[in-house]
């Protein structure tokens, strides 16, 4: 069949259809104006196919046609799968090995994956390839021929309204290119935040858009925005981007140049916004509003000092110390009714939501076997109250993570108001008590050090919090250590804007030992590896408390062969110092005995026991002597020679000293 027989087939369907570059996919310059030609008129499809080889298009304003992806690591058949169940409509396979899905009755917003991992939606102003083009040789066929169906009401809902293009979109509003154009258009792609991958499509056309309302040419913004999309990870390649870039010029809704500065400030008179009515504080009896005591209800505690309804609580750690864990680790104890390292459970048993970002299903899962064993726990008795989601794909099930970017835009963040809404809908269930989010930088694509955008971030993350009336435990990175800086109970070590840990009403640090730690519990360095601390960073409900609580990483071997991290409590840390404290002192009283003398001084004490105690030789002679000096004033009870005796650090004249009493 020829390219004009195809496309005449393809309109006595019904379909609108128009011309592309053979070989090609996208449409020419001269076809800028594609939505208002694309036409069903035989007469006009003869005459624009007649004697060429050009691909062919069909618009698809007012109908919604879902394209899979399966290219580049794309698996957008396990997503349909999953979201739809399969295939119920006219069908054809691209090119490259994806499908175009055609519904009829929905004219939506194009959207890159809405849907879920690499399913785009084509609709208003949108258009897609259709059968008898070919590109290097490859065909676009049908492969299910079936009428087409109307549009799924639960694929519409996911979608947004088209947004209404400017009468005069296609016109430039100034000369394109200026000095001041391009200078402001190369600001605005500098700042903009570098793209990941599955978030590029969007992020690329969204940036060629705001380009373009600068008053920039197609090829000049393909120019500009050369070194943004060096900056991607991966990098953008030049013909993916102009590919974009196109779009944005064929669909954008403005004129280019609609943000020129001459358009913004000199030759438009913007109308001013309506001024609303004087904020007053004046209202009748409004001295005395204090509310007395007696009407004033507790505040909505889950774990006192720890968890709150309708707020948020942020949890600073650096990878790999078990962020995600104690996220899991408190949902059991929740799970159980079970109060939670000294802090009150004030909801009894109760439900709990957790999203991870970057771990799967099963992986997630087998933490939580490991957890549940560590603990002396039923995982059956668990499980049920327990709800997880993964943000990451399943490589064995090959079903799609589910992604939660709560906040979109960037330079301009806007709240992804079906994202937010589904998090809701899942900890609605009102025994549920807390949602745990892991990590915040997976949940924006903000600048994370704009404190204006964070700001946003966090007040978006309080409305998950008070709309679903739950304790948010927000999980978040520190920035790397510097020489002499404190960790363990120091919001300042928050990476990023300020805003997140200011956002925040506690917060909470997870960080492994210090050398403080090692010298005053005496932690080998095994111990020291295994060992993590939580302290509290910040207590806008409550007080801080002075001494951490330790936990222990341990390794879990599970039934089905795999061994995993887990956290159980540790309940003898503080033993310790007592302990190591009594071997000094039982030490110190056999160095003097055995130097027949009345007293020696701490560093000689030190330089005497340190070597014969291999507790003490982990330490070192100078950790040795700070902790004599630190029994001044204290009696040890020791034995020496078989007898009863007592040791003492005392100060004598500019030192410190130890004797047997």
């Amino acid at each position: 069949m020829s390219k004009l027989d195809a496309a005449l087939a393809w309109a006595a369907r019904g379909f609108r259809v128009f011309p592309l570059p053979p070989n090609g996919t996208r449409p020419s310059a001269d076809w800028a104006g594609w939505p208002e030609h694309a036409t069903t008129d035989p007469e006009k499809i003869r005459a624009w196919w007649q004697g060429t080889d050009q691909n062919i298009a069909v618009c698809t304003t007012g109908m919604l046609v879902v394209d899979i992806d399966t290219k580049k690591g794309r698996d957008g058949m396990a997503s349909w799968m999953q979201l739809h169940g399969g295939f119920d409509t006219l069908t054809v396979r691209t090119k490259s090995g994806g499908y175009h899905l055609y519904y009829s009755g929905a004219d939506v917003a194009l959207s890159q994956g809405a849907l879920g991992e690499g399913l785009d939606i084509r609709s208003h102003n949108g258009y897609v390839v259709a059968p008898g083009s070919t590109v290097d040789g490859l065909g676009y066929e049908v492969v299910i021929d079936d009428p087409v169906a109307p549009a799924p009401p639960d694929i519409v809902a996911r979608c947004k309204p088209p947004g209404q293009r400017a009468e005069n979109a296609l016109v430039p509003l100034v000369d394109l290119d200026t000095p001041a154009a391009i200078q402001a258009a190369t600001e605005r792609a500098a700042r903009a935040p570098a793209a990941v991958q599955g978030e590029q499509s969007e992020a690329a056309y969204k940036l060629a858009c705001a380009v373009r309302d600068h008053g920039i040419s197609e090829a000049m913004c393909n120019a500009i925005m050369q070194a943004w999309a060096a900056r991607c990870s991966p990098p953008i390649m030049p013909h993916d981007l102009a590919g974009r870039v196109a779009n944005a010029y064929a669909y954008a809704q403005n004129a280019a140049g609609a943000k020129h500065p001459e358009i913004m400030f000199g030759l438009v008179q913007i109308e001013a916004p309506p001024v609303p009515p004087p904020l007053s504080f004046v209202t009748a009896g409004m001295f005395g509003n204090a509310i007395n005591i007696a009407a004033l209800v507790p505040r909505p505690h889950v774990l006192r000092g720890v968890l709150v309804r309708g707020e948020v609580t942020a949890l600073l750690a650096a990878g790999g110390v078990g962020k995600s864990l104690l996220g899991l680790f408190i949902a059991v104890h929740l799970a159980l009714g079970r109060d939670f390292l000294g802090h009150q459970n004030c909801v009894g048993r109760a439900k709990s939501v957790i999203y991870n970002a970057e771990d799967s299903l099963p992986e997630m899962s087998m933490r939580l076997h490991a957890l549940c064993i560590t603990l002396g726990v039923s995982f059956d008795e668990v499980q049920p109250y327990i709800h997880l989601i993964s943000g990451k794909r399943d490589r064995e099930t090959k079903t799609p993570g589910r992604r939660l970017r709560l906040v979109t835009g960037g330079q301009n963040p806007e709240r992804n108001d079906e994202a937010v809404s589904a998090l809701i809908q899942a900890a609605r269930d009102p025994d549920v008590a807390m949602v745990g989010m892991d990590p915040l930088n997976k949940l924006h694509s903000c600048n994370p050090n704009d404190n204006i955008q964070m700001s946003f971030v966090m007040d978006v993350l309080e409305f998950v919090a008070e709309e679903a009336d739950v304790a948010l435990l927000l999980s978040h990175h520190v920035s790397k250590p510097s020489t002499g800086r404190r960790s363990a109970g120091n919001a300042d070590t928050s990476q990023g804007a300020a805003a997140v840990v200011n956002g925040a009403r506690t917060v909470l640090t997870l960080s492994p030992p210090e050398d403080e730690d090692v010298a005053r519990y005496a932690l080998r360095p095994a111990e020291r590896a295994m060992l993590v601390r939580m302290d509290g960073a910040k207590a806008n409900r409550g007080v801080l408390g002075t001494e951490p609580v330790w936990l222990r990483r341990v390794g879990v071997h599970l039934f089905n062969g795999e061994d995993v991290g887990a956290l159980d409590v540790v309940t003898d840390i503080k033993a310790r110092r007592d302990d190591m404290f009594k071997l000094i002192a039982q030490a110190a009283a056999n160095a003097i005995h055995a130097a027949q003398k009345g007293d020696l001084s701490c560093i000689d004490l030190a330089s005497a026991i340190t070597p014969h105690q291999p507790l003490l030789a982990d330490l070192g002679a100078e950790i040795v002597k700070g902790h004599l000096q630190g029994m001044d004033g204290k009696r040890f009870e020791v034995v020496v020679q078989g007898r009863a005796a007592r040791f003492e650090v005392f100060r004598h004249s500019n030192s410190y000293r130890g004797r047997i009493v």
